[in-house]
C-alpha cells in the first residue's frame, strides 16, 4: 500500500518502514479491537457441522493474539486455509471486510460475504 500511495501522490516512502510503523501502531491499540459480533455468532453456529478456519495475511505476532482481527489477506492465504480444511475453494464461504481481501477470496472461486468493519453504521 505504501508503494501505491507513494506513486499516486509523488511521495518518497520506505515501504518496509511504513509497514513496521503501521504494525507498531496496531499492536499498541490491539486491546481496543472488537469482534464483529454477527460474524462470530455465525461462526459459532456453523462450527459444529462445518469446517472453519480463520485466515489472515497479517504477521503472526499481530494476528495470533486477536485471531478475529485480520489484515488484507492474499489469495494464497485463503487457498491454504481451504486446503488445510480439506475443502474445495468453491465450497468455501469467506467473511471479509476489505476490498482487497474480497478480490483475494474470489480469485480461487470462493463465495464472499462483505462485512462492514466500520463502527459508525
Amino acid at each position: 500500500m505504501a508503494e501505491l500511495f507513494a506513486g499516486r501522490y509523488g511521495l518518497k516512502l520506505d515501504p518496509d518502514a511504513v509497514f513496521h510503523h503501521k504494525e507498531a501502531l496496531f499492536t499498541a491499540r490491539q486491546a481496543e479491537v472488537r469482534q464483529i459480533e454477527p460474524v462470530v455468532a455465525y461462526a459459532r453456529h456453523m462450527v459444529p457441522t462445518h469446517p472453519l478456519a480463520v485466515a489472515s495475511g497479517g504477521p503472526r505476532a499481530v494476528v495470533r493474539p486477536t485471531t478475529w482481527c485480520t489484515a488484507s489477506p492474499s489469495r494464497t492465504c485463503f487457498f491454504l486455509a481451504a486446503k488445510l480444511l480439506g475443502v474445495a475453494p468453491e465450497r468455501c464461504l469467506v467473511f471479509e471486510d476489505a476490498e482487497l481481501g474480497i478480490r483475494a477470496a474470489r480469485a480461487p472461486g470462493m463465495q464472499v460475504v462483505h462485512v462492514s468493519s466500520w463502527r459508525g453504521i
